[in-house]
C-alpha cells in the first residue's frame, strides 16, 4: 500500500524532479465529510510510497460544508500550481467549481547546509518549491542580512546562489527567496554557518635531541578558546605539558626538546602529542632517539 489514510477523492500531480504528490479529501477527527484536501509526496520518482505532508491544501470555510474531486494543474506561469475542486456547501447535492492558487515560494533546504566562518563565497543550492524565473534570495541572522549573489534558477524546484559568508558569526541562518512578484517566503534555521575544525602539523617528529632540533607543533584554531599540548609517553603517562591557555582564533607554535616537565631528558622511544582546543582533539607520534 502507497498510503494509509482515510481519504474519499484524489487526484494527483507530476514534479519537476519527477516525485508525485497526491491530493486527497478527508474529513477532521471525529467527522464524516470530506471538509479538507491534503496532499502527500512520493518518496521515489516511481510513486511506490507517499509520506504525507504537514497541513492541508485547502479547507472550507463553512463546518456544514464539503470539498470533492481534486485536480491539480500548472498555472500558466509554469511555475505555480492551481488547484480545481468542487465545493458544497450546507451539503448540497450540487456544488461550485472553485480553485486555489499557490502564491509564494517554498524554500525547504540548503545543500550544503553546514559551511565554515572561514570559508570564501560558495555556491549553495536551494532546494523548494515554486520559484519563478528572475527570483531573488538573502539569508539573515538576526538584522544581518546577506544577498545572494550569482544567483540561477535551475527550475522552479531549484535555485544557485552565493553569500559572502567568511568572517560572519556562527550559529543557525535563515534562508529567503522572493519570487520576480515580489512575494517572499522563508526557511527558518536552514543554515548553519560554524567554525572550521582546527589542524596540529609536527616537523622533525623524528627527535634526535643531540641535533639540537626540537620537534615543532604548528597548531590552528578558527575559534578562540582554551588549547592544551601535552606529550605523553606509551602507557599514556604525561611528560610534559608544553602549552596550556585561552588564545585566540589563528595560528601559534609550540616545541618539544626532549625533556620531561622535571627538565630531565626522557629516554627514547615513542611519545605522542596530544592537542585540544576548540573542534581539535589531536595526536601526533614522535620518536626519540638518544
Amino acid at each position: 500500500m502507497a498510503l494509509s489514510t482515510l481519504a474519499y477523492e484524489a487526484g494527483a500531480s507530476k514534479l519537476t524532479d519527477g516525485k508525485i504528490r497526491l491530493y486527497y479529501t478527508q474529513p477532521l477527527a471525529a467527522g464524516s465529510s470530506a471538509t479538507v484536501i491534503a496532499s502527500a509526496l512520493s518518496t521515489d520518482a516511481l510513486g511506490t510510497a507517499f509520506a504525507q505532508e504537514t497541513g492541508f491544501r485547502v479547507s472550507t470555510t463553512a463546518p456544514t460544508g464539503a470539498l470533492a474531486f481534486p485536480v491539480p494543474a500548472r498555472s500558466t506561469d509554469s511555475f505555480r500550481w492551481r488547484l480545481y475542486y468542487a465545493a458544497y456547501e450546507s451539503f448540497k447535492s450540487t456544488g461550485d467549481v472553485r480553485s486555489a492558487l499557490t502564491g509564494s515560494p517554498a524554500p525547504v533546504s540548503l545543500s550544503p547546509n553546514t559551511i565554515y566562518a572561514s570559508a570564501g563565497s560558495i555556491p549553495l543550492t536551494i532546494k523548494g518549491e515554486v520559484f519563478s524565473a528572475g527570483p531573488t534570495v538573502s539569508i539573515s541572522r538576526g538584522a544581518v542580512v546577506i544577498p545572494g549573489t550569482s544567483v540561477t534558477r535551475a527550475d522552479d524546484q531549484t535555485i544557485t546562489a552565493s553569500f559572502a559568508t567568511q568572517g560572519q558569526s556562527t550559529g543557525s541562518w535563515d534562508v529567503t527567496v522572493t519570487n520576480a512578484d515580489g512575494v517572499p517566503a522563508t526557511a527558518v534555521g536552514a543554515l548553519t554557518i560554524d567554525f572550521a575544525p582546527g589542524a596540529v602539523v609536527l616537523m622533525n617528529n623524528l627527535l634526535r635531541p643531540s641535533a639540537g632540533v626540537p620537534t615543532t607543533v604548528d597548531i590552528t584554531t578558527f575559534n578562540s578558546g582554551l588549547v592544551t599540548a601535552r606529550v605523553y609517553d606509551l602507557n599514556g603517562r604525561p611528560m610534559n605539558t608544553l602549552f596550556e591557555g585561552n588564545v585566540p582564533a589563528g595560528a601559534f607554535t609550540v616545541t618539544w626538546n626532549g625533556r620531561t616537565a622535571a627538565g630531565a631528558s626522557a629516554p627514547s622511544g615513542v611519545y605522542f602529542v596530544h592537542v585540544t582546543g576548540p573542534k581539535l582533539n589531536t595526536k601526533a607520534k614522535i620518536v626519540l632517539i638518544r
